[in-house]
């Protein structure tokens, strides 16, 4: 028999051994747990980071709130630029956490660097901060990303200590502005198709799933039409209540598809054929206009999957695979 300890609580099974030492949120460095040996040497070196950000913008009397970053980045090129992911998570109201992120670790080991956002309007920071977003979507999310990203652009991370006996210099992590990528799925794909529109010249590629474009449109596909209203900023839904026109513009012009003449950065788009919370005619459609545009864009359905293009290990490392190649198509 053997015993568990926690921090908390130990108890008793046979024949397994097991030892957890309590977690410490503020000596943060390396919040990585992995039993393949081949992804842990993947993502020994990597850095960690926690940024916290003032936003540009915020309301009187909301002074104190914050956005957070999650920076993890390789070292596998001291004193050289990292070409940078920049990450905003679905939901909105969900986020990024200290967690293990496989899709996380595959992009670094492929040599770049992630700012996982947790924007105003994510769980874990307090209700005021999560109910800022209704009704400002489009407008805080998209600032708070780009806060966040201008504050990672602006980062030197010393990757080795100082050494007075050897007088060596550390080795410099700093990222290259000219190598921002954006990506995201639901909310996030939101967000991406939102960044690539308003910020033209930021990012020299883009890719996202099954990316919510048109509110306006999508109020009558969703399975979640109450999503709409209120993140829309109309109230309440009700089945039986009918959208005015004004209404109607209104989550027109929150919705990326209101900036999307705007848009020359390379997307990939990866939608699900069978996803009932963010049809597949919102990628469509908008994959649809920028080729009409000129727009260098690539799309690749999945007939059998749904919302989070993970119904398979097939699906989500055809998934995942594809990103990282369409970005180094670039880097």
């Amino acid at each position: 028999n053997t015993t568990f300890t926690t921090s908390t609580t130990s108890f008793t099974r046979k024949n397994i051994v097991v030892k957890v030492a309590p977690a410490e949120w503020e000596s943060v460095s390396k919040p990585f747990s992995i039993r393949n040996q081949n992804v842990a040497k993947a993502v020994e070196d990597a850095i960690f980071r926690i940024e916290t950000i003032k936003p540009s913008k915020v309301e009187k009397g909301k002074e104190d709130e914050y956005i957070q970053v999650l920076l993890i980045s390789p070292t596998s090129s001291p004193n050289q630029k990292v070409p940078l992911v920049l990450r905003p998570h679905g939901g909105p109201h969900s986020g990024f956490s200290t967690n293990f992120d496989w899709g996380n670790a595959f992009m670094v080991s492929q040599g770049f660097a992630v700012a996982c956002v947790n924007y105003r309007g994510s769980i874990g920071y307090g209700m005021s901060m999560l109910s800022s977003l209704p009704g400002h979507c489009g407008r805080q999310d998209v600032d708070d990303c780009m806060d966040a990203l201008r504050h990672v652009l602006k980062l030197k991370i010393e990757t080795k200590a100082y050494s007075k006996a050897t007088s060596s210099k550390s080795d410099v992590l700093s990222y290259d502005k000219d190598n921002v990528m954006v990506w995201g799925g639901s909310h996030g794909g939101f967000l991406t198709t939102h960044l690539i529109g308003q910020f033209p010249e930021t990012f020299c590629r883009a890719a996202t799933r099954n990316p919510v474009t048109n509110c306006a449109f999508m109020v009558t596909e969703t399975d979640i039409p109450d999503w709409c209203y209120i993140e829309g900023g109309l109230g309440p839904y009700h089945p039986g209540k009918f959208l005015s026109r004004e209404q109607m513009a209104k989550l027109y012009n929150m919705s990326p598809i209101a900036y999307a003449s705007n848009i020359r950065t390379p997307l990939l788009m990866l939608l699900g054929m069978k996803d009932l919370r963010v049809p597949p005619s919102q990628g469509l459609n908008f994959f649809k206009t920028l080729k009409a545009k000129g727009v260098e864009t690539r799309c690749l359905t999945y007939p059998e999957s749904t919302h989070s293009l993970s119904d398979s290990v097939r699906t989500e490392a055809d998934v995942w695979i594809n990103v990282v190649h369409w970005f180094k198509m670039r880097s």
